[in-house]
């Protein structure tokens, strides 16, 4: 929920628009005017209140106009959205701060929606702590490089770590870790109004040095839409130096937040064809949801010498490939019967350290690698031929 400021032009409209606010349920009317109050008044009741949007009634532009430029040099990080009769031409708002305009008289669904372009207008969506991963196809293996790059990031380069499950029908981490969940990402969802940190101590399990929401594979009685999962990212982002979200294939209209806010996201394939060909389909996925392709980046799974080579694999991608972990299933099988990440030390092992370095923006430990793993690391390493891969942050800066 947002907290919201009202400025009607009369009794009428305020009533038209109050109901409209009411029924998006994504607003808590702080205060409602059912005429234009005096910029002194205005600027007091934003001192005390600090709304995330004010909604502003176009009706009498210069007096609006004034209300909304003293509202905007007052709360430049609060929303604008300007509400204008019908058939009147659009007006020059770019001083107010006013980004987004609806005609008078709206419906809730036209309010969310502006409210969706207002918020990510004055808070651009993009945290540097957060990473999300998606899969090129399901049974890509995404879990397992998020799993292991989470615990490699807190047990091995000792960050505070979030690993969130949002595949909320078929997460499978709880077996993955043998760790029974306590609490849900669906139970942390459902409150997320009120949410505090009692109830997110409830929700959260620990697993060694690494937190974790998970899900318990219910499906929730309202769907999550963005405002639920921008409350999470907003709650949690602060506590932790790296939050990775583990994705379906399918972003959908709430999960569509994590990959706007995220600095990367990676989509994970492996060397079959169509698991590249459907790669292509998810980074044209995420262009439509508005992620630059900058923030798109490429992750090799299960990557095996005797397959495409990884300059082959980039150029059908079109784009450069991060990182590959190895073909290891008998290691990732060990790991899951004992419920824990791959041993750092092994050749699998190393290479997600070796990634999680540079997404901490980190030296990689030394490791103490046994001579046969050193001689597998070594032989692997020959055997990529591989280009020079850039790390997220260069990636962004091109």
């Amino acid at each position: 929920m947002f907290t919201a400021v009202l400025i009607a032009a009369d009794h009428v409209r305020c009533s038209l628009l109050t109901h409209a606010a009411l029924e998006a349920q994504k607003l808590v009317l702080l205060r409602m005017y059912n005429g234009y109050p005096l910029l002194g008044e205005l600027a007091r009741a934003l001192r005390i209140t600090k709304p995330d949007v004010i909604i502003v009634d176009l009706d009498d532009t210069v007096r609006a106009h004034d209300l909304a430029e003293m509202a905007h040099h007052s709360c430049p990080e609060t929303a604008m959205i300007g509400i204008l009769n019908e058939h009147e031409p659009r007006p020059d708002a770019s001083s107010t701060g006013i980004r987004t305009i609806l005609k008078y008289p709206c419906s809730p669904e036209e309010l969310v929606k502006a409210l969706e372009t207002a918020i990510h207008v004055v808070q651009p969506p993009t945290y540097e702590n957060l990473y999300a991963f998606l899969p090129a196809k399901a049974g890509s293996g995404c879990s397992t490089v998020v799993l292991n790059t989470a615990a490699a990031l807190a047990n091995v380069l000792h960050q505070q770590v979030l690993l969130v499950e949002a595949d909320l029908r078929s997460g499978a981490l709880t077996f993955t870790i043998d760790c029974p969940a306590q609490g849900a990402l669906q139970h942390l969802l459902a409150r997320i109004e009120s949410l505090d940190r009692f109830t997110w101590s409830q929700n959260v399990t620990a697993r060694g040095g690494l937190h974790l929401l998970l899900s318990d594979r219910t499906q929730p009685a309202r769907a999550p839409d963005w405002t639920d999962y921008h409350a999470l990212l907003q709650f949690a982002q602060q506590s932790y130096d790296r939050i990775l979200v583990d994705l379906p294939e399918v972003v959908n209209p709430g999960t569509a937040e994590v990959v706007r806010s995220a600095r990367s996201v990676f989509v994970v394939c492996t060397q079959e064809i169509l698991s590249l060909k459907l790669a292509e389909i998810r980074c044209q996925e995420l262009a439509t949801l508005g992620v630059l392709s900058s923030n798109v980046q490429m992750l090799v799974n299960r990557w095996h010498s005797a397959d495409l080579a990884e300059e082959d694999v980039a150029g059908l991608l079109s784009r450069p490939v991060t990182a590959v972990f190895p073909n290891d299933y008998q290691m990732v099988r060990k790991a899951i019967l004992k419920g824990g990440a791959v041993p750092a030390n092994s050749t699998l092992g190393e290479a997600f350290v070796e990634f999680s370095s540079r997404l901490a923006g980190l030296p990689a430990p030394a490791q103490n690698e046994s001579p046969l793993a050193r001689m597998l690391h070594s032989i692997t390493k020959r055997q990529r031929k591989a280009t020079p891969v850039a790390s997220p942050a260069s990636v962004r800066s091109e």
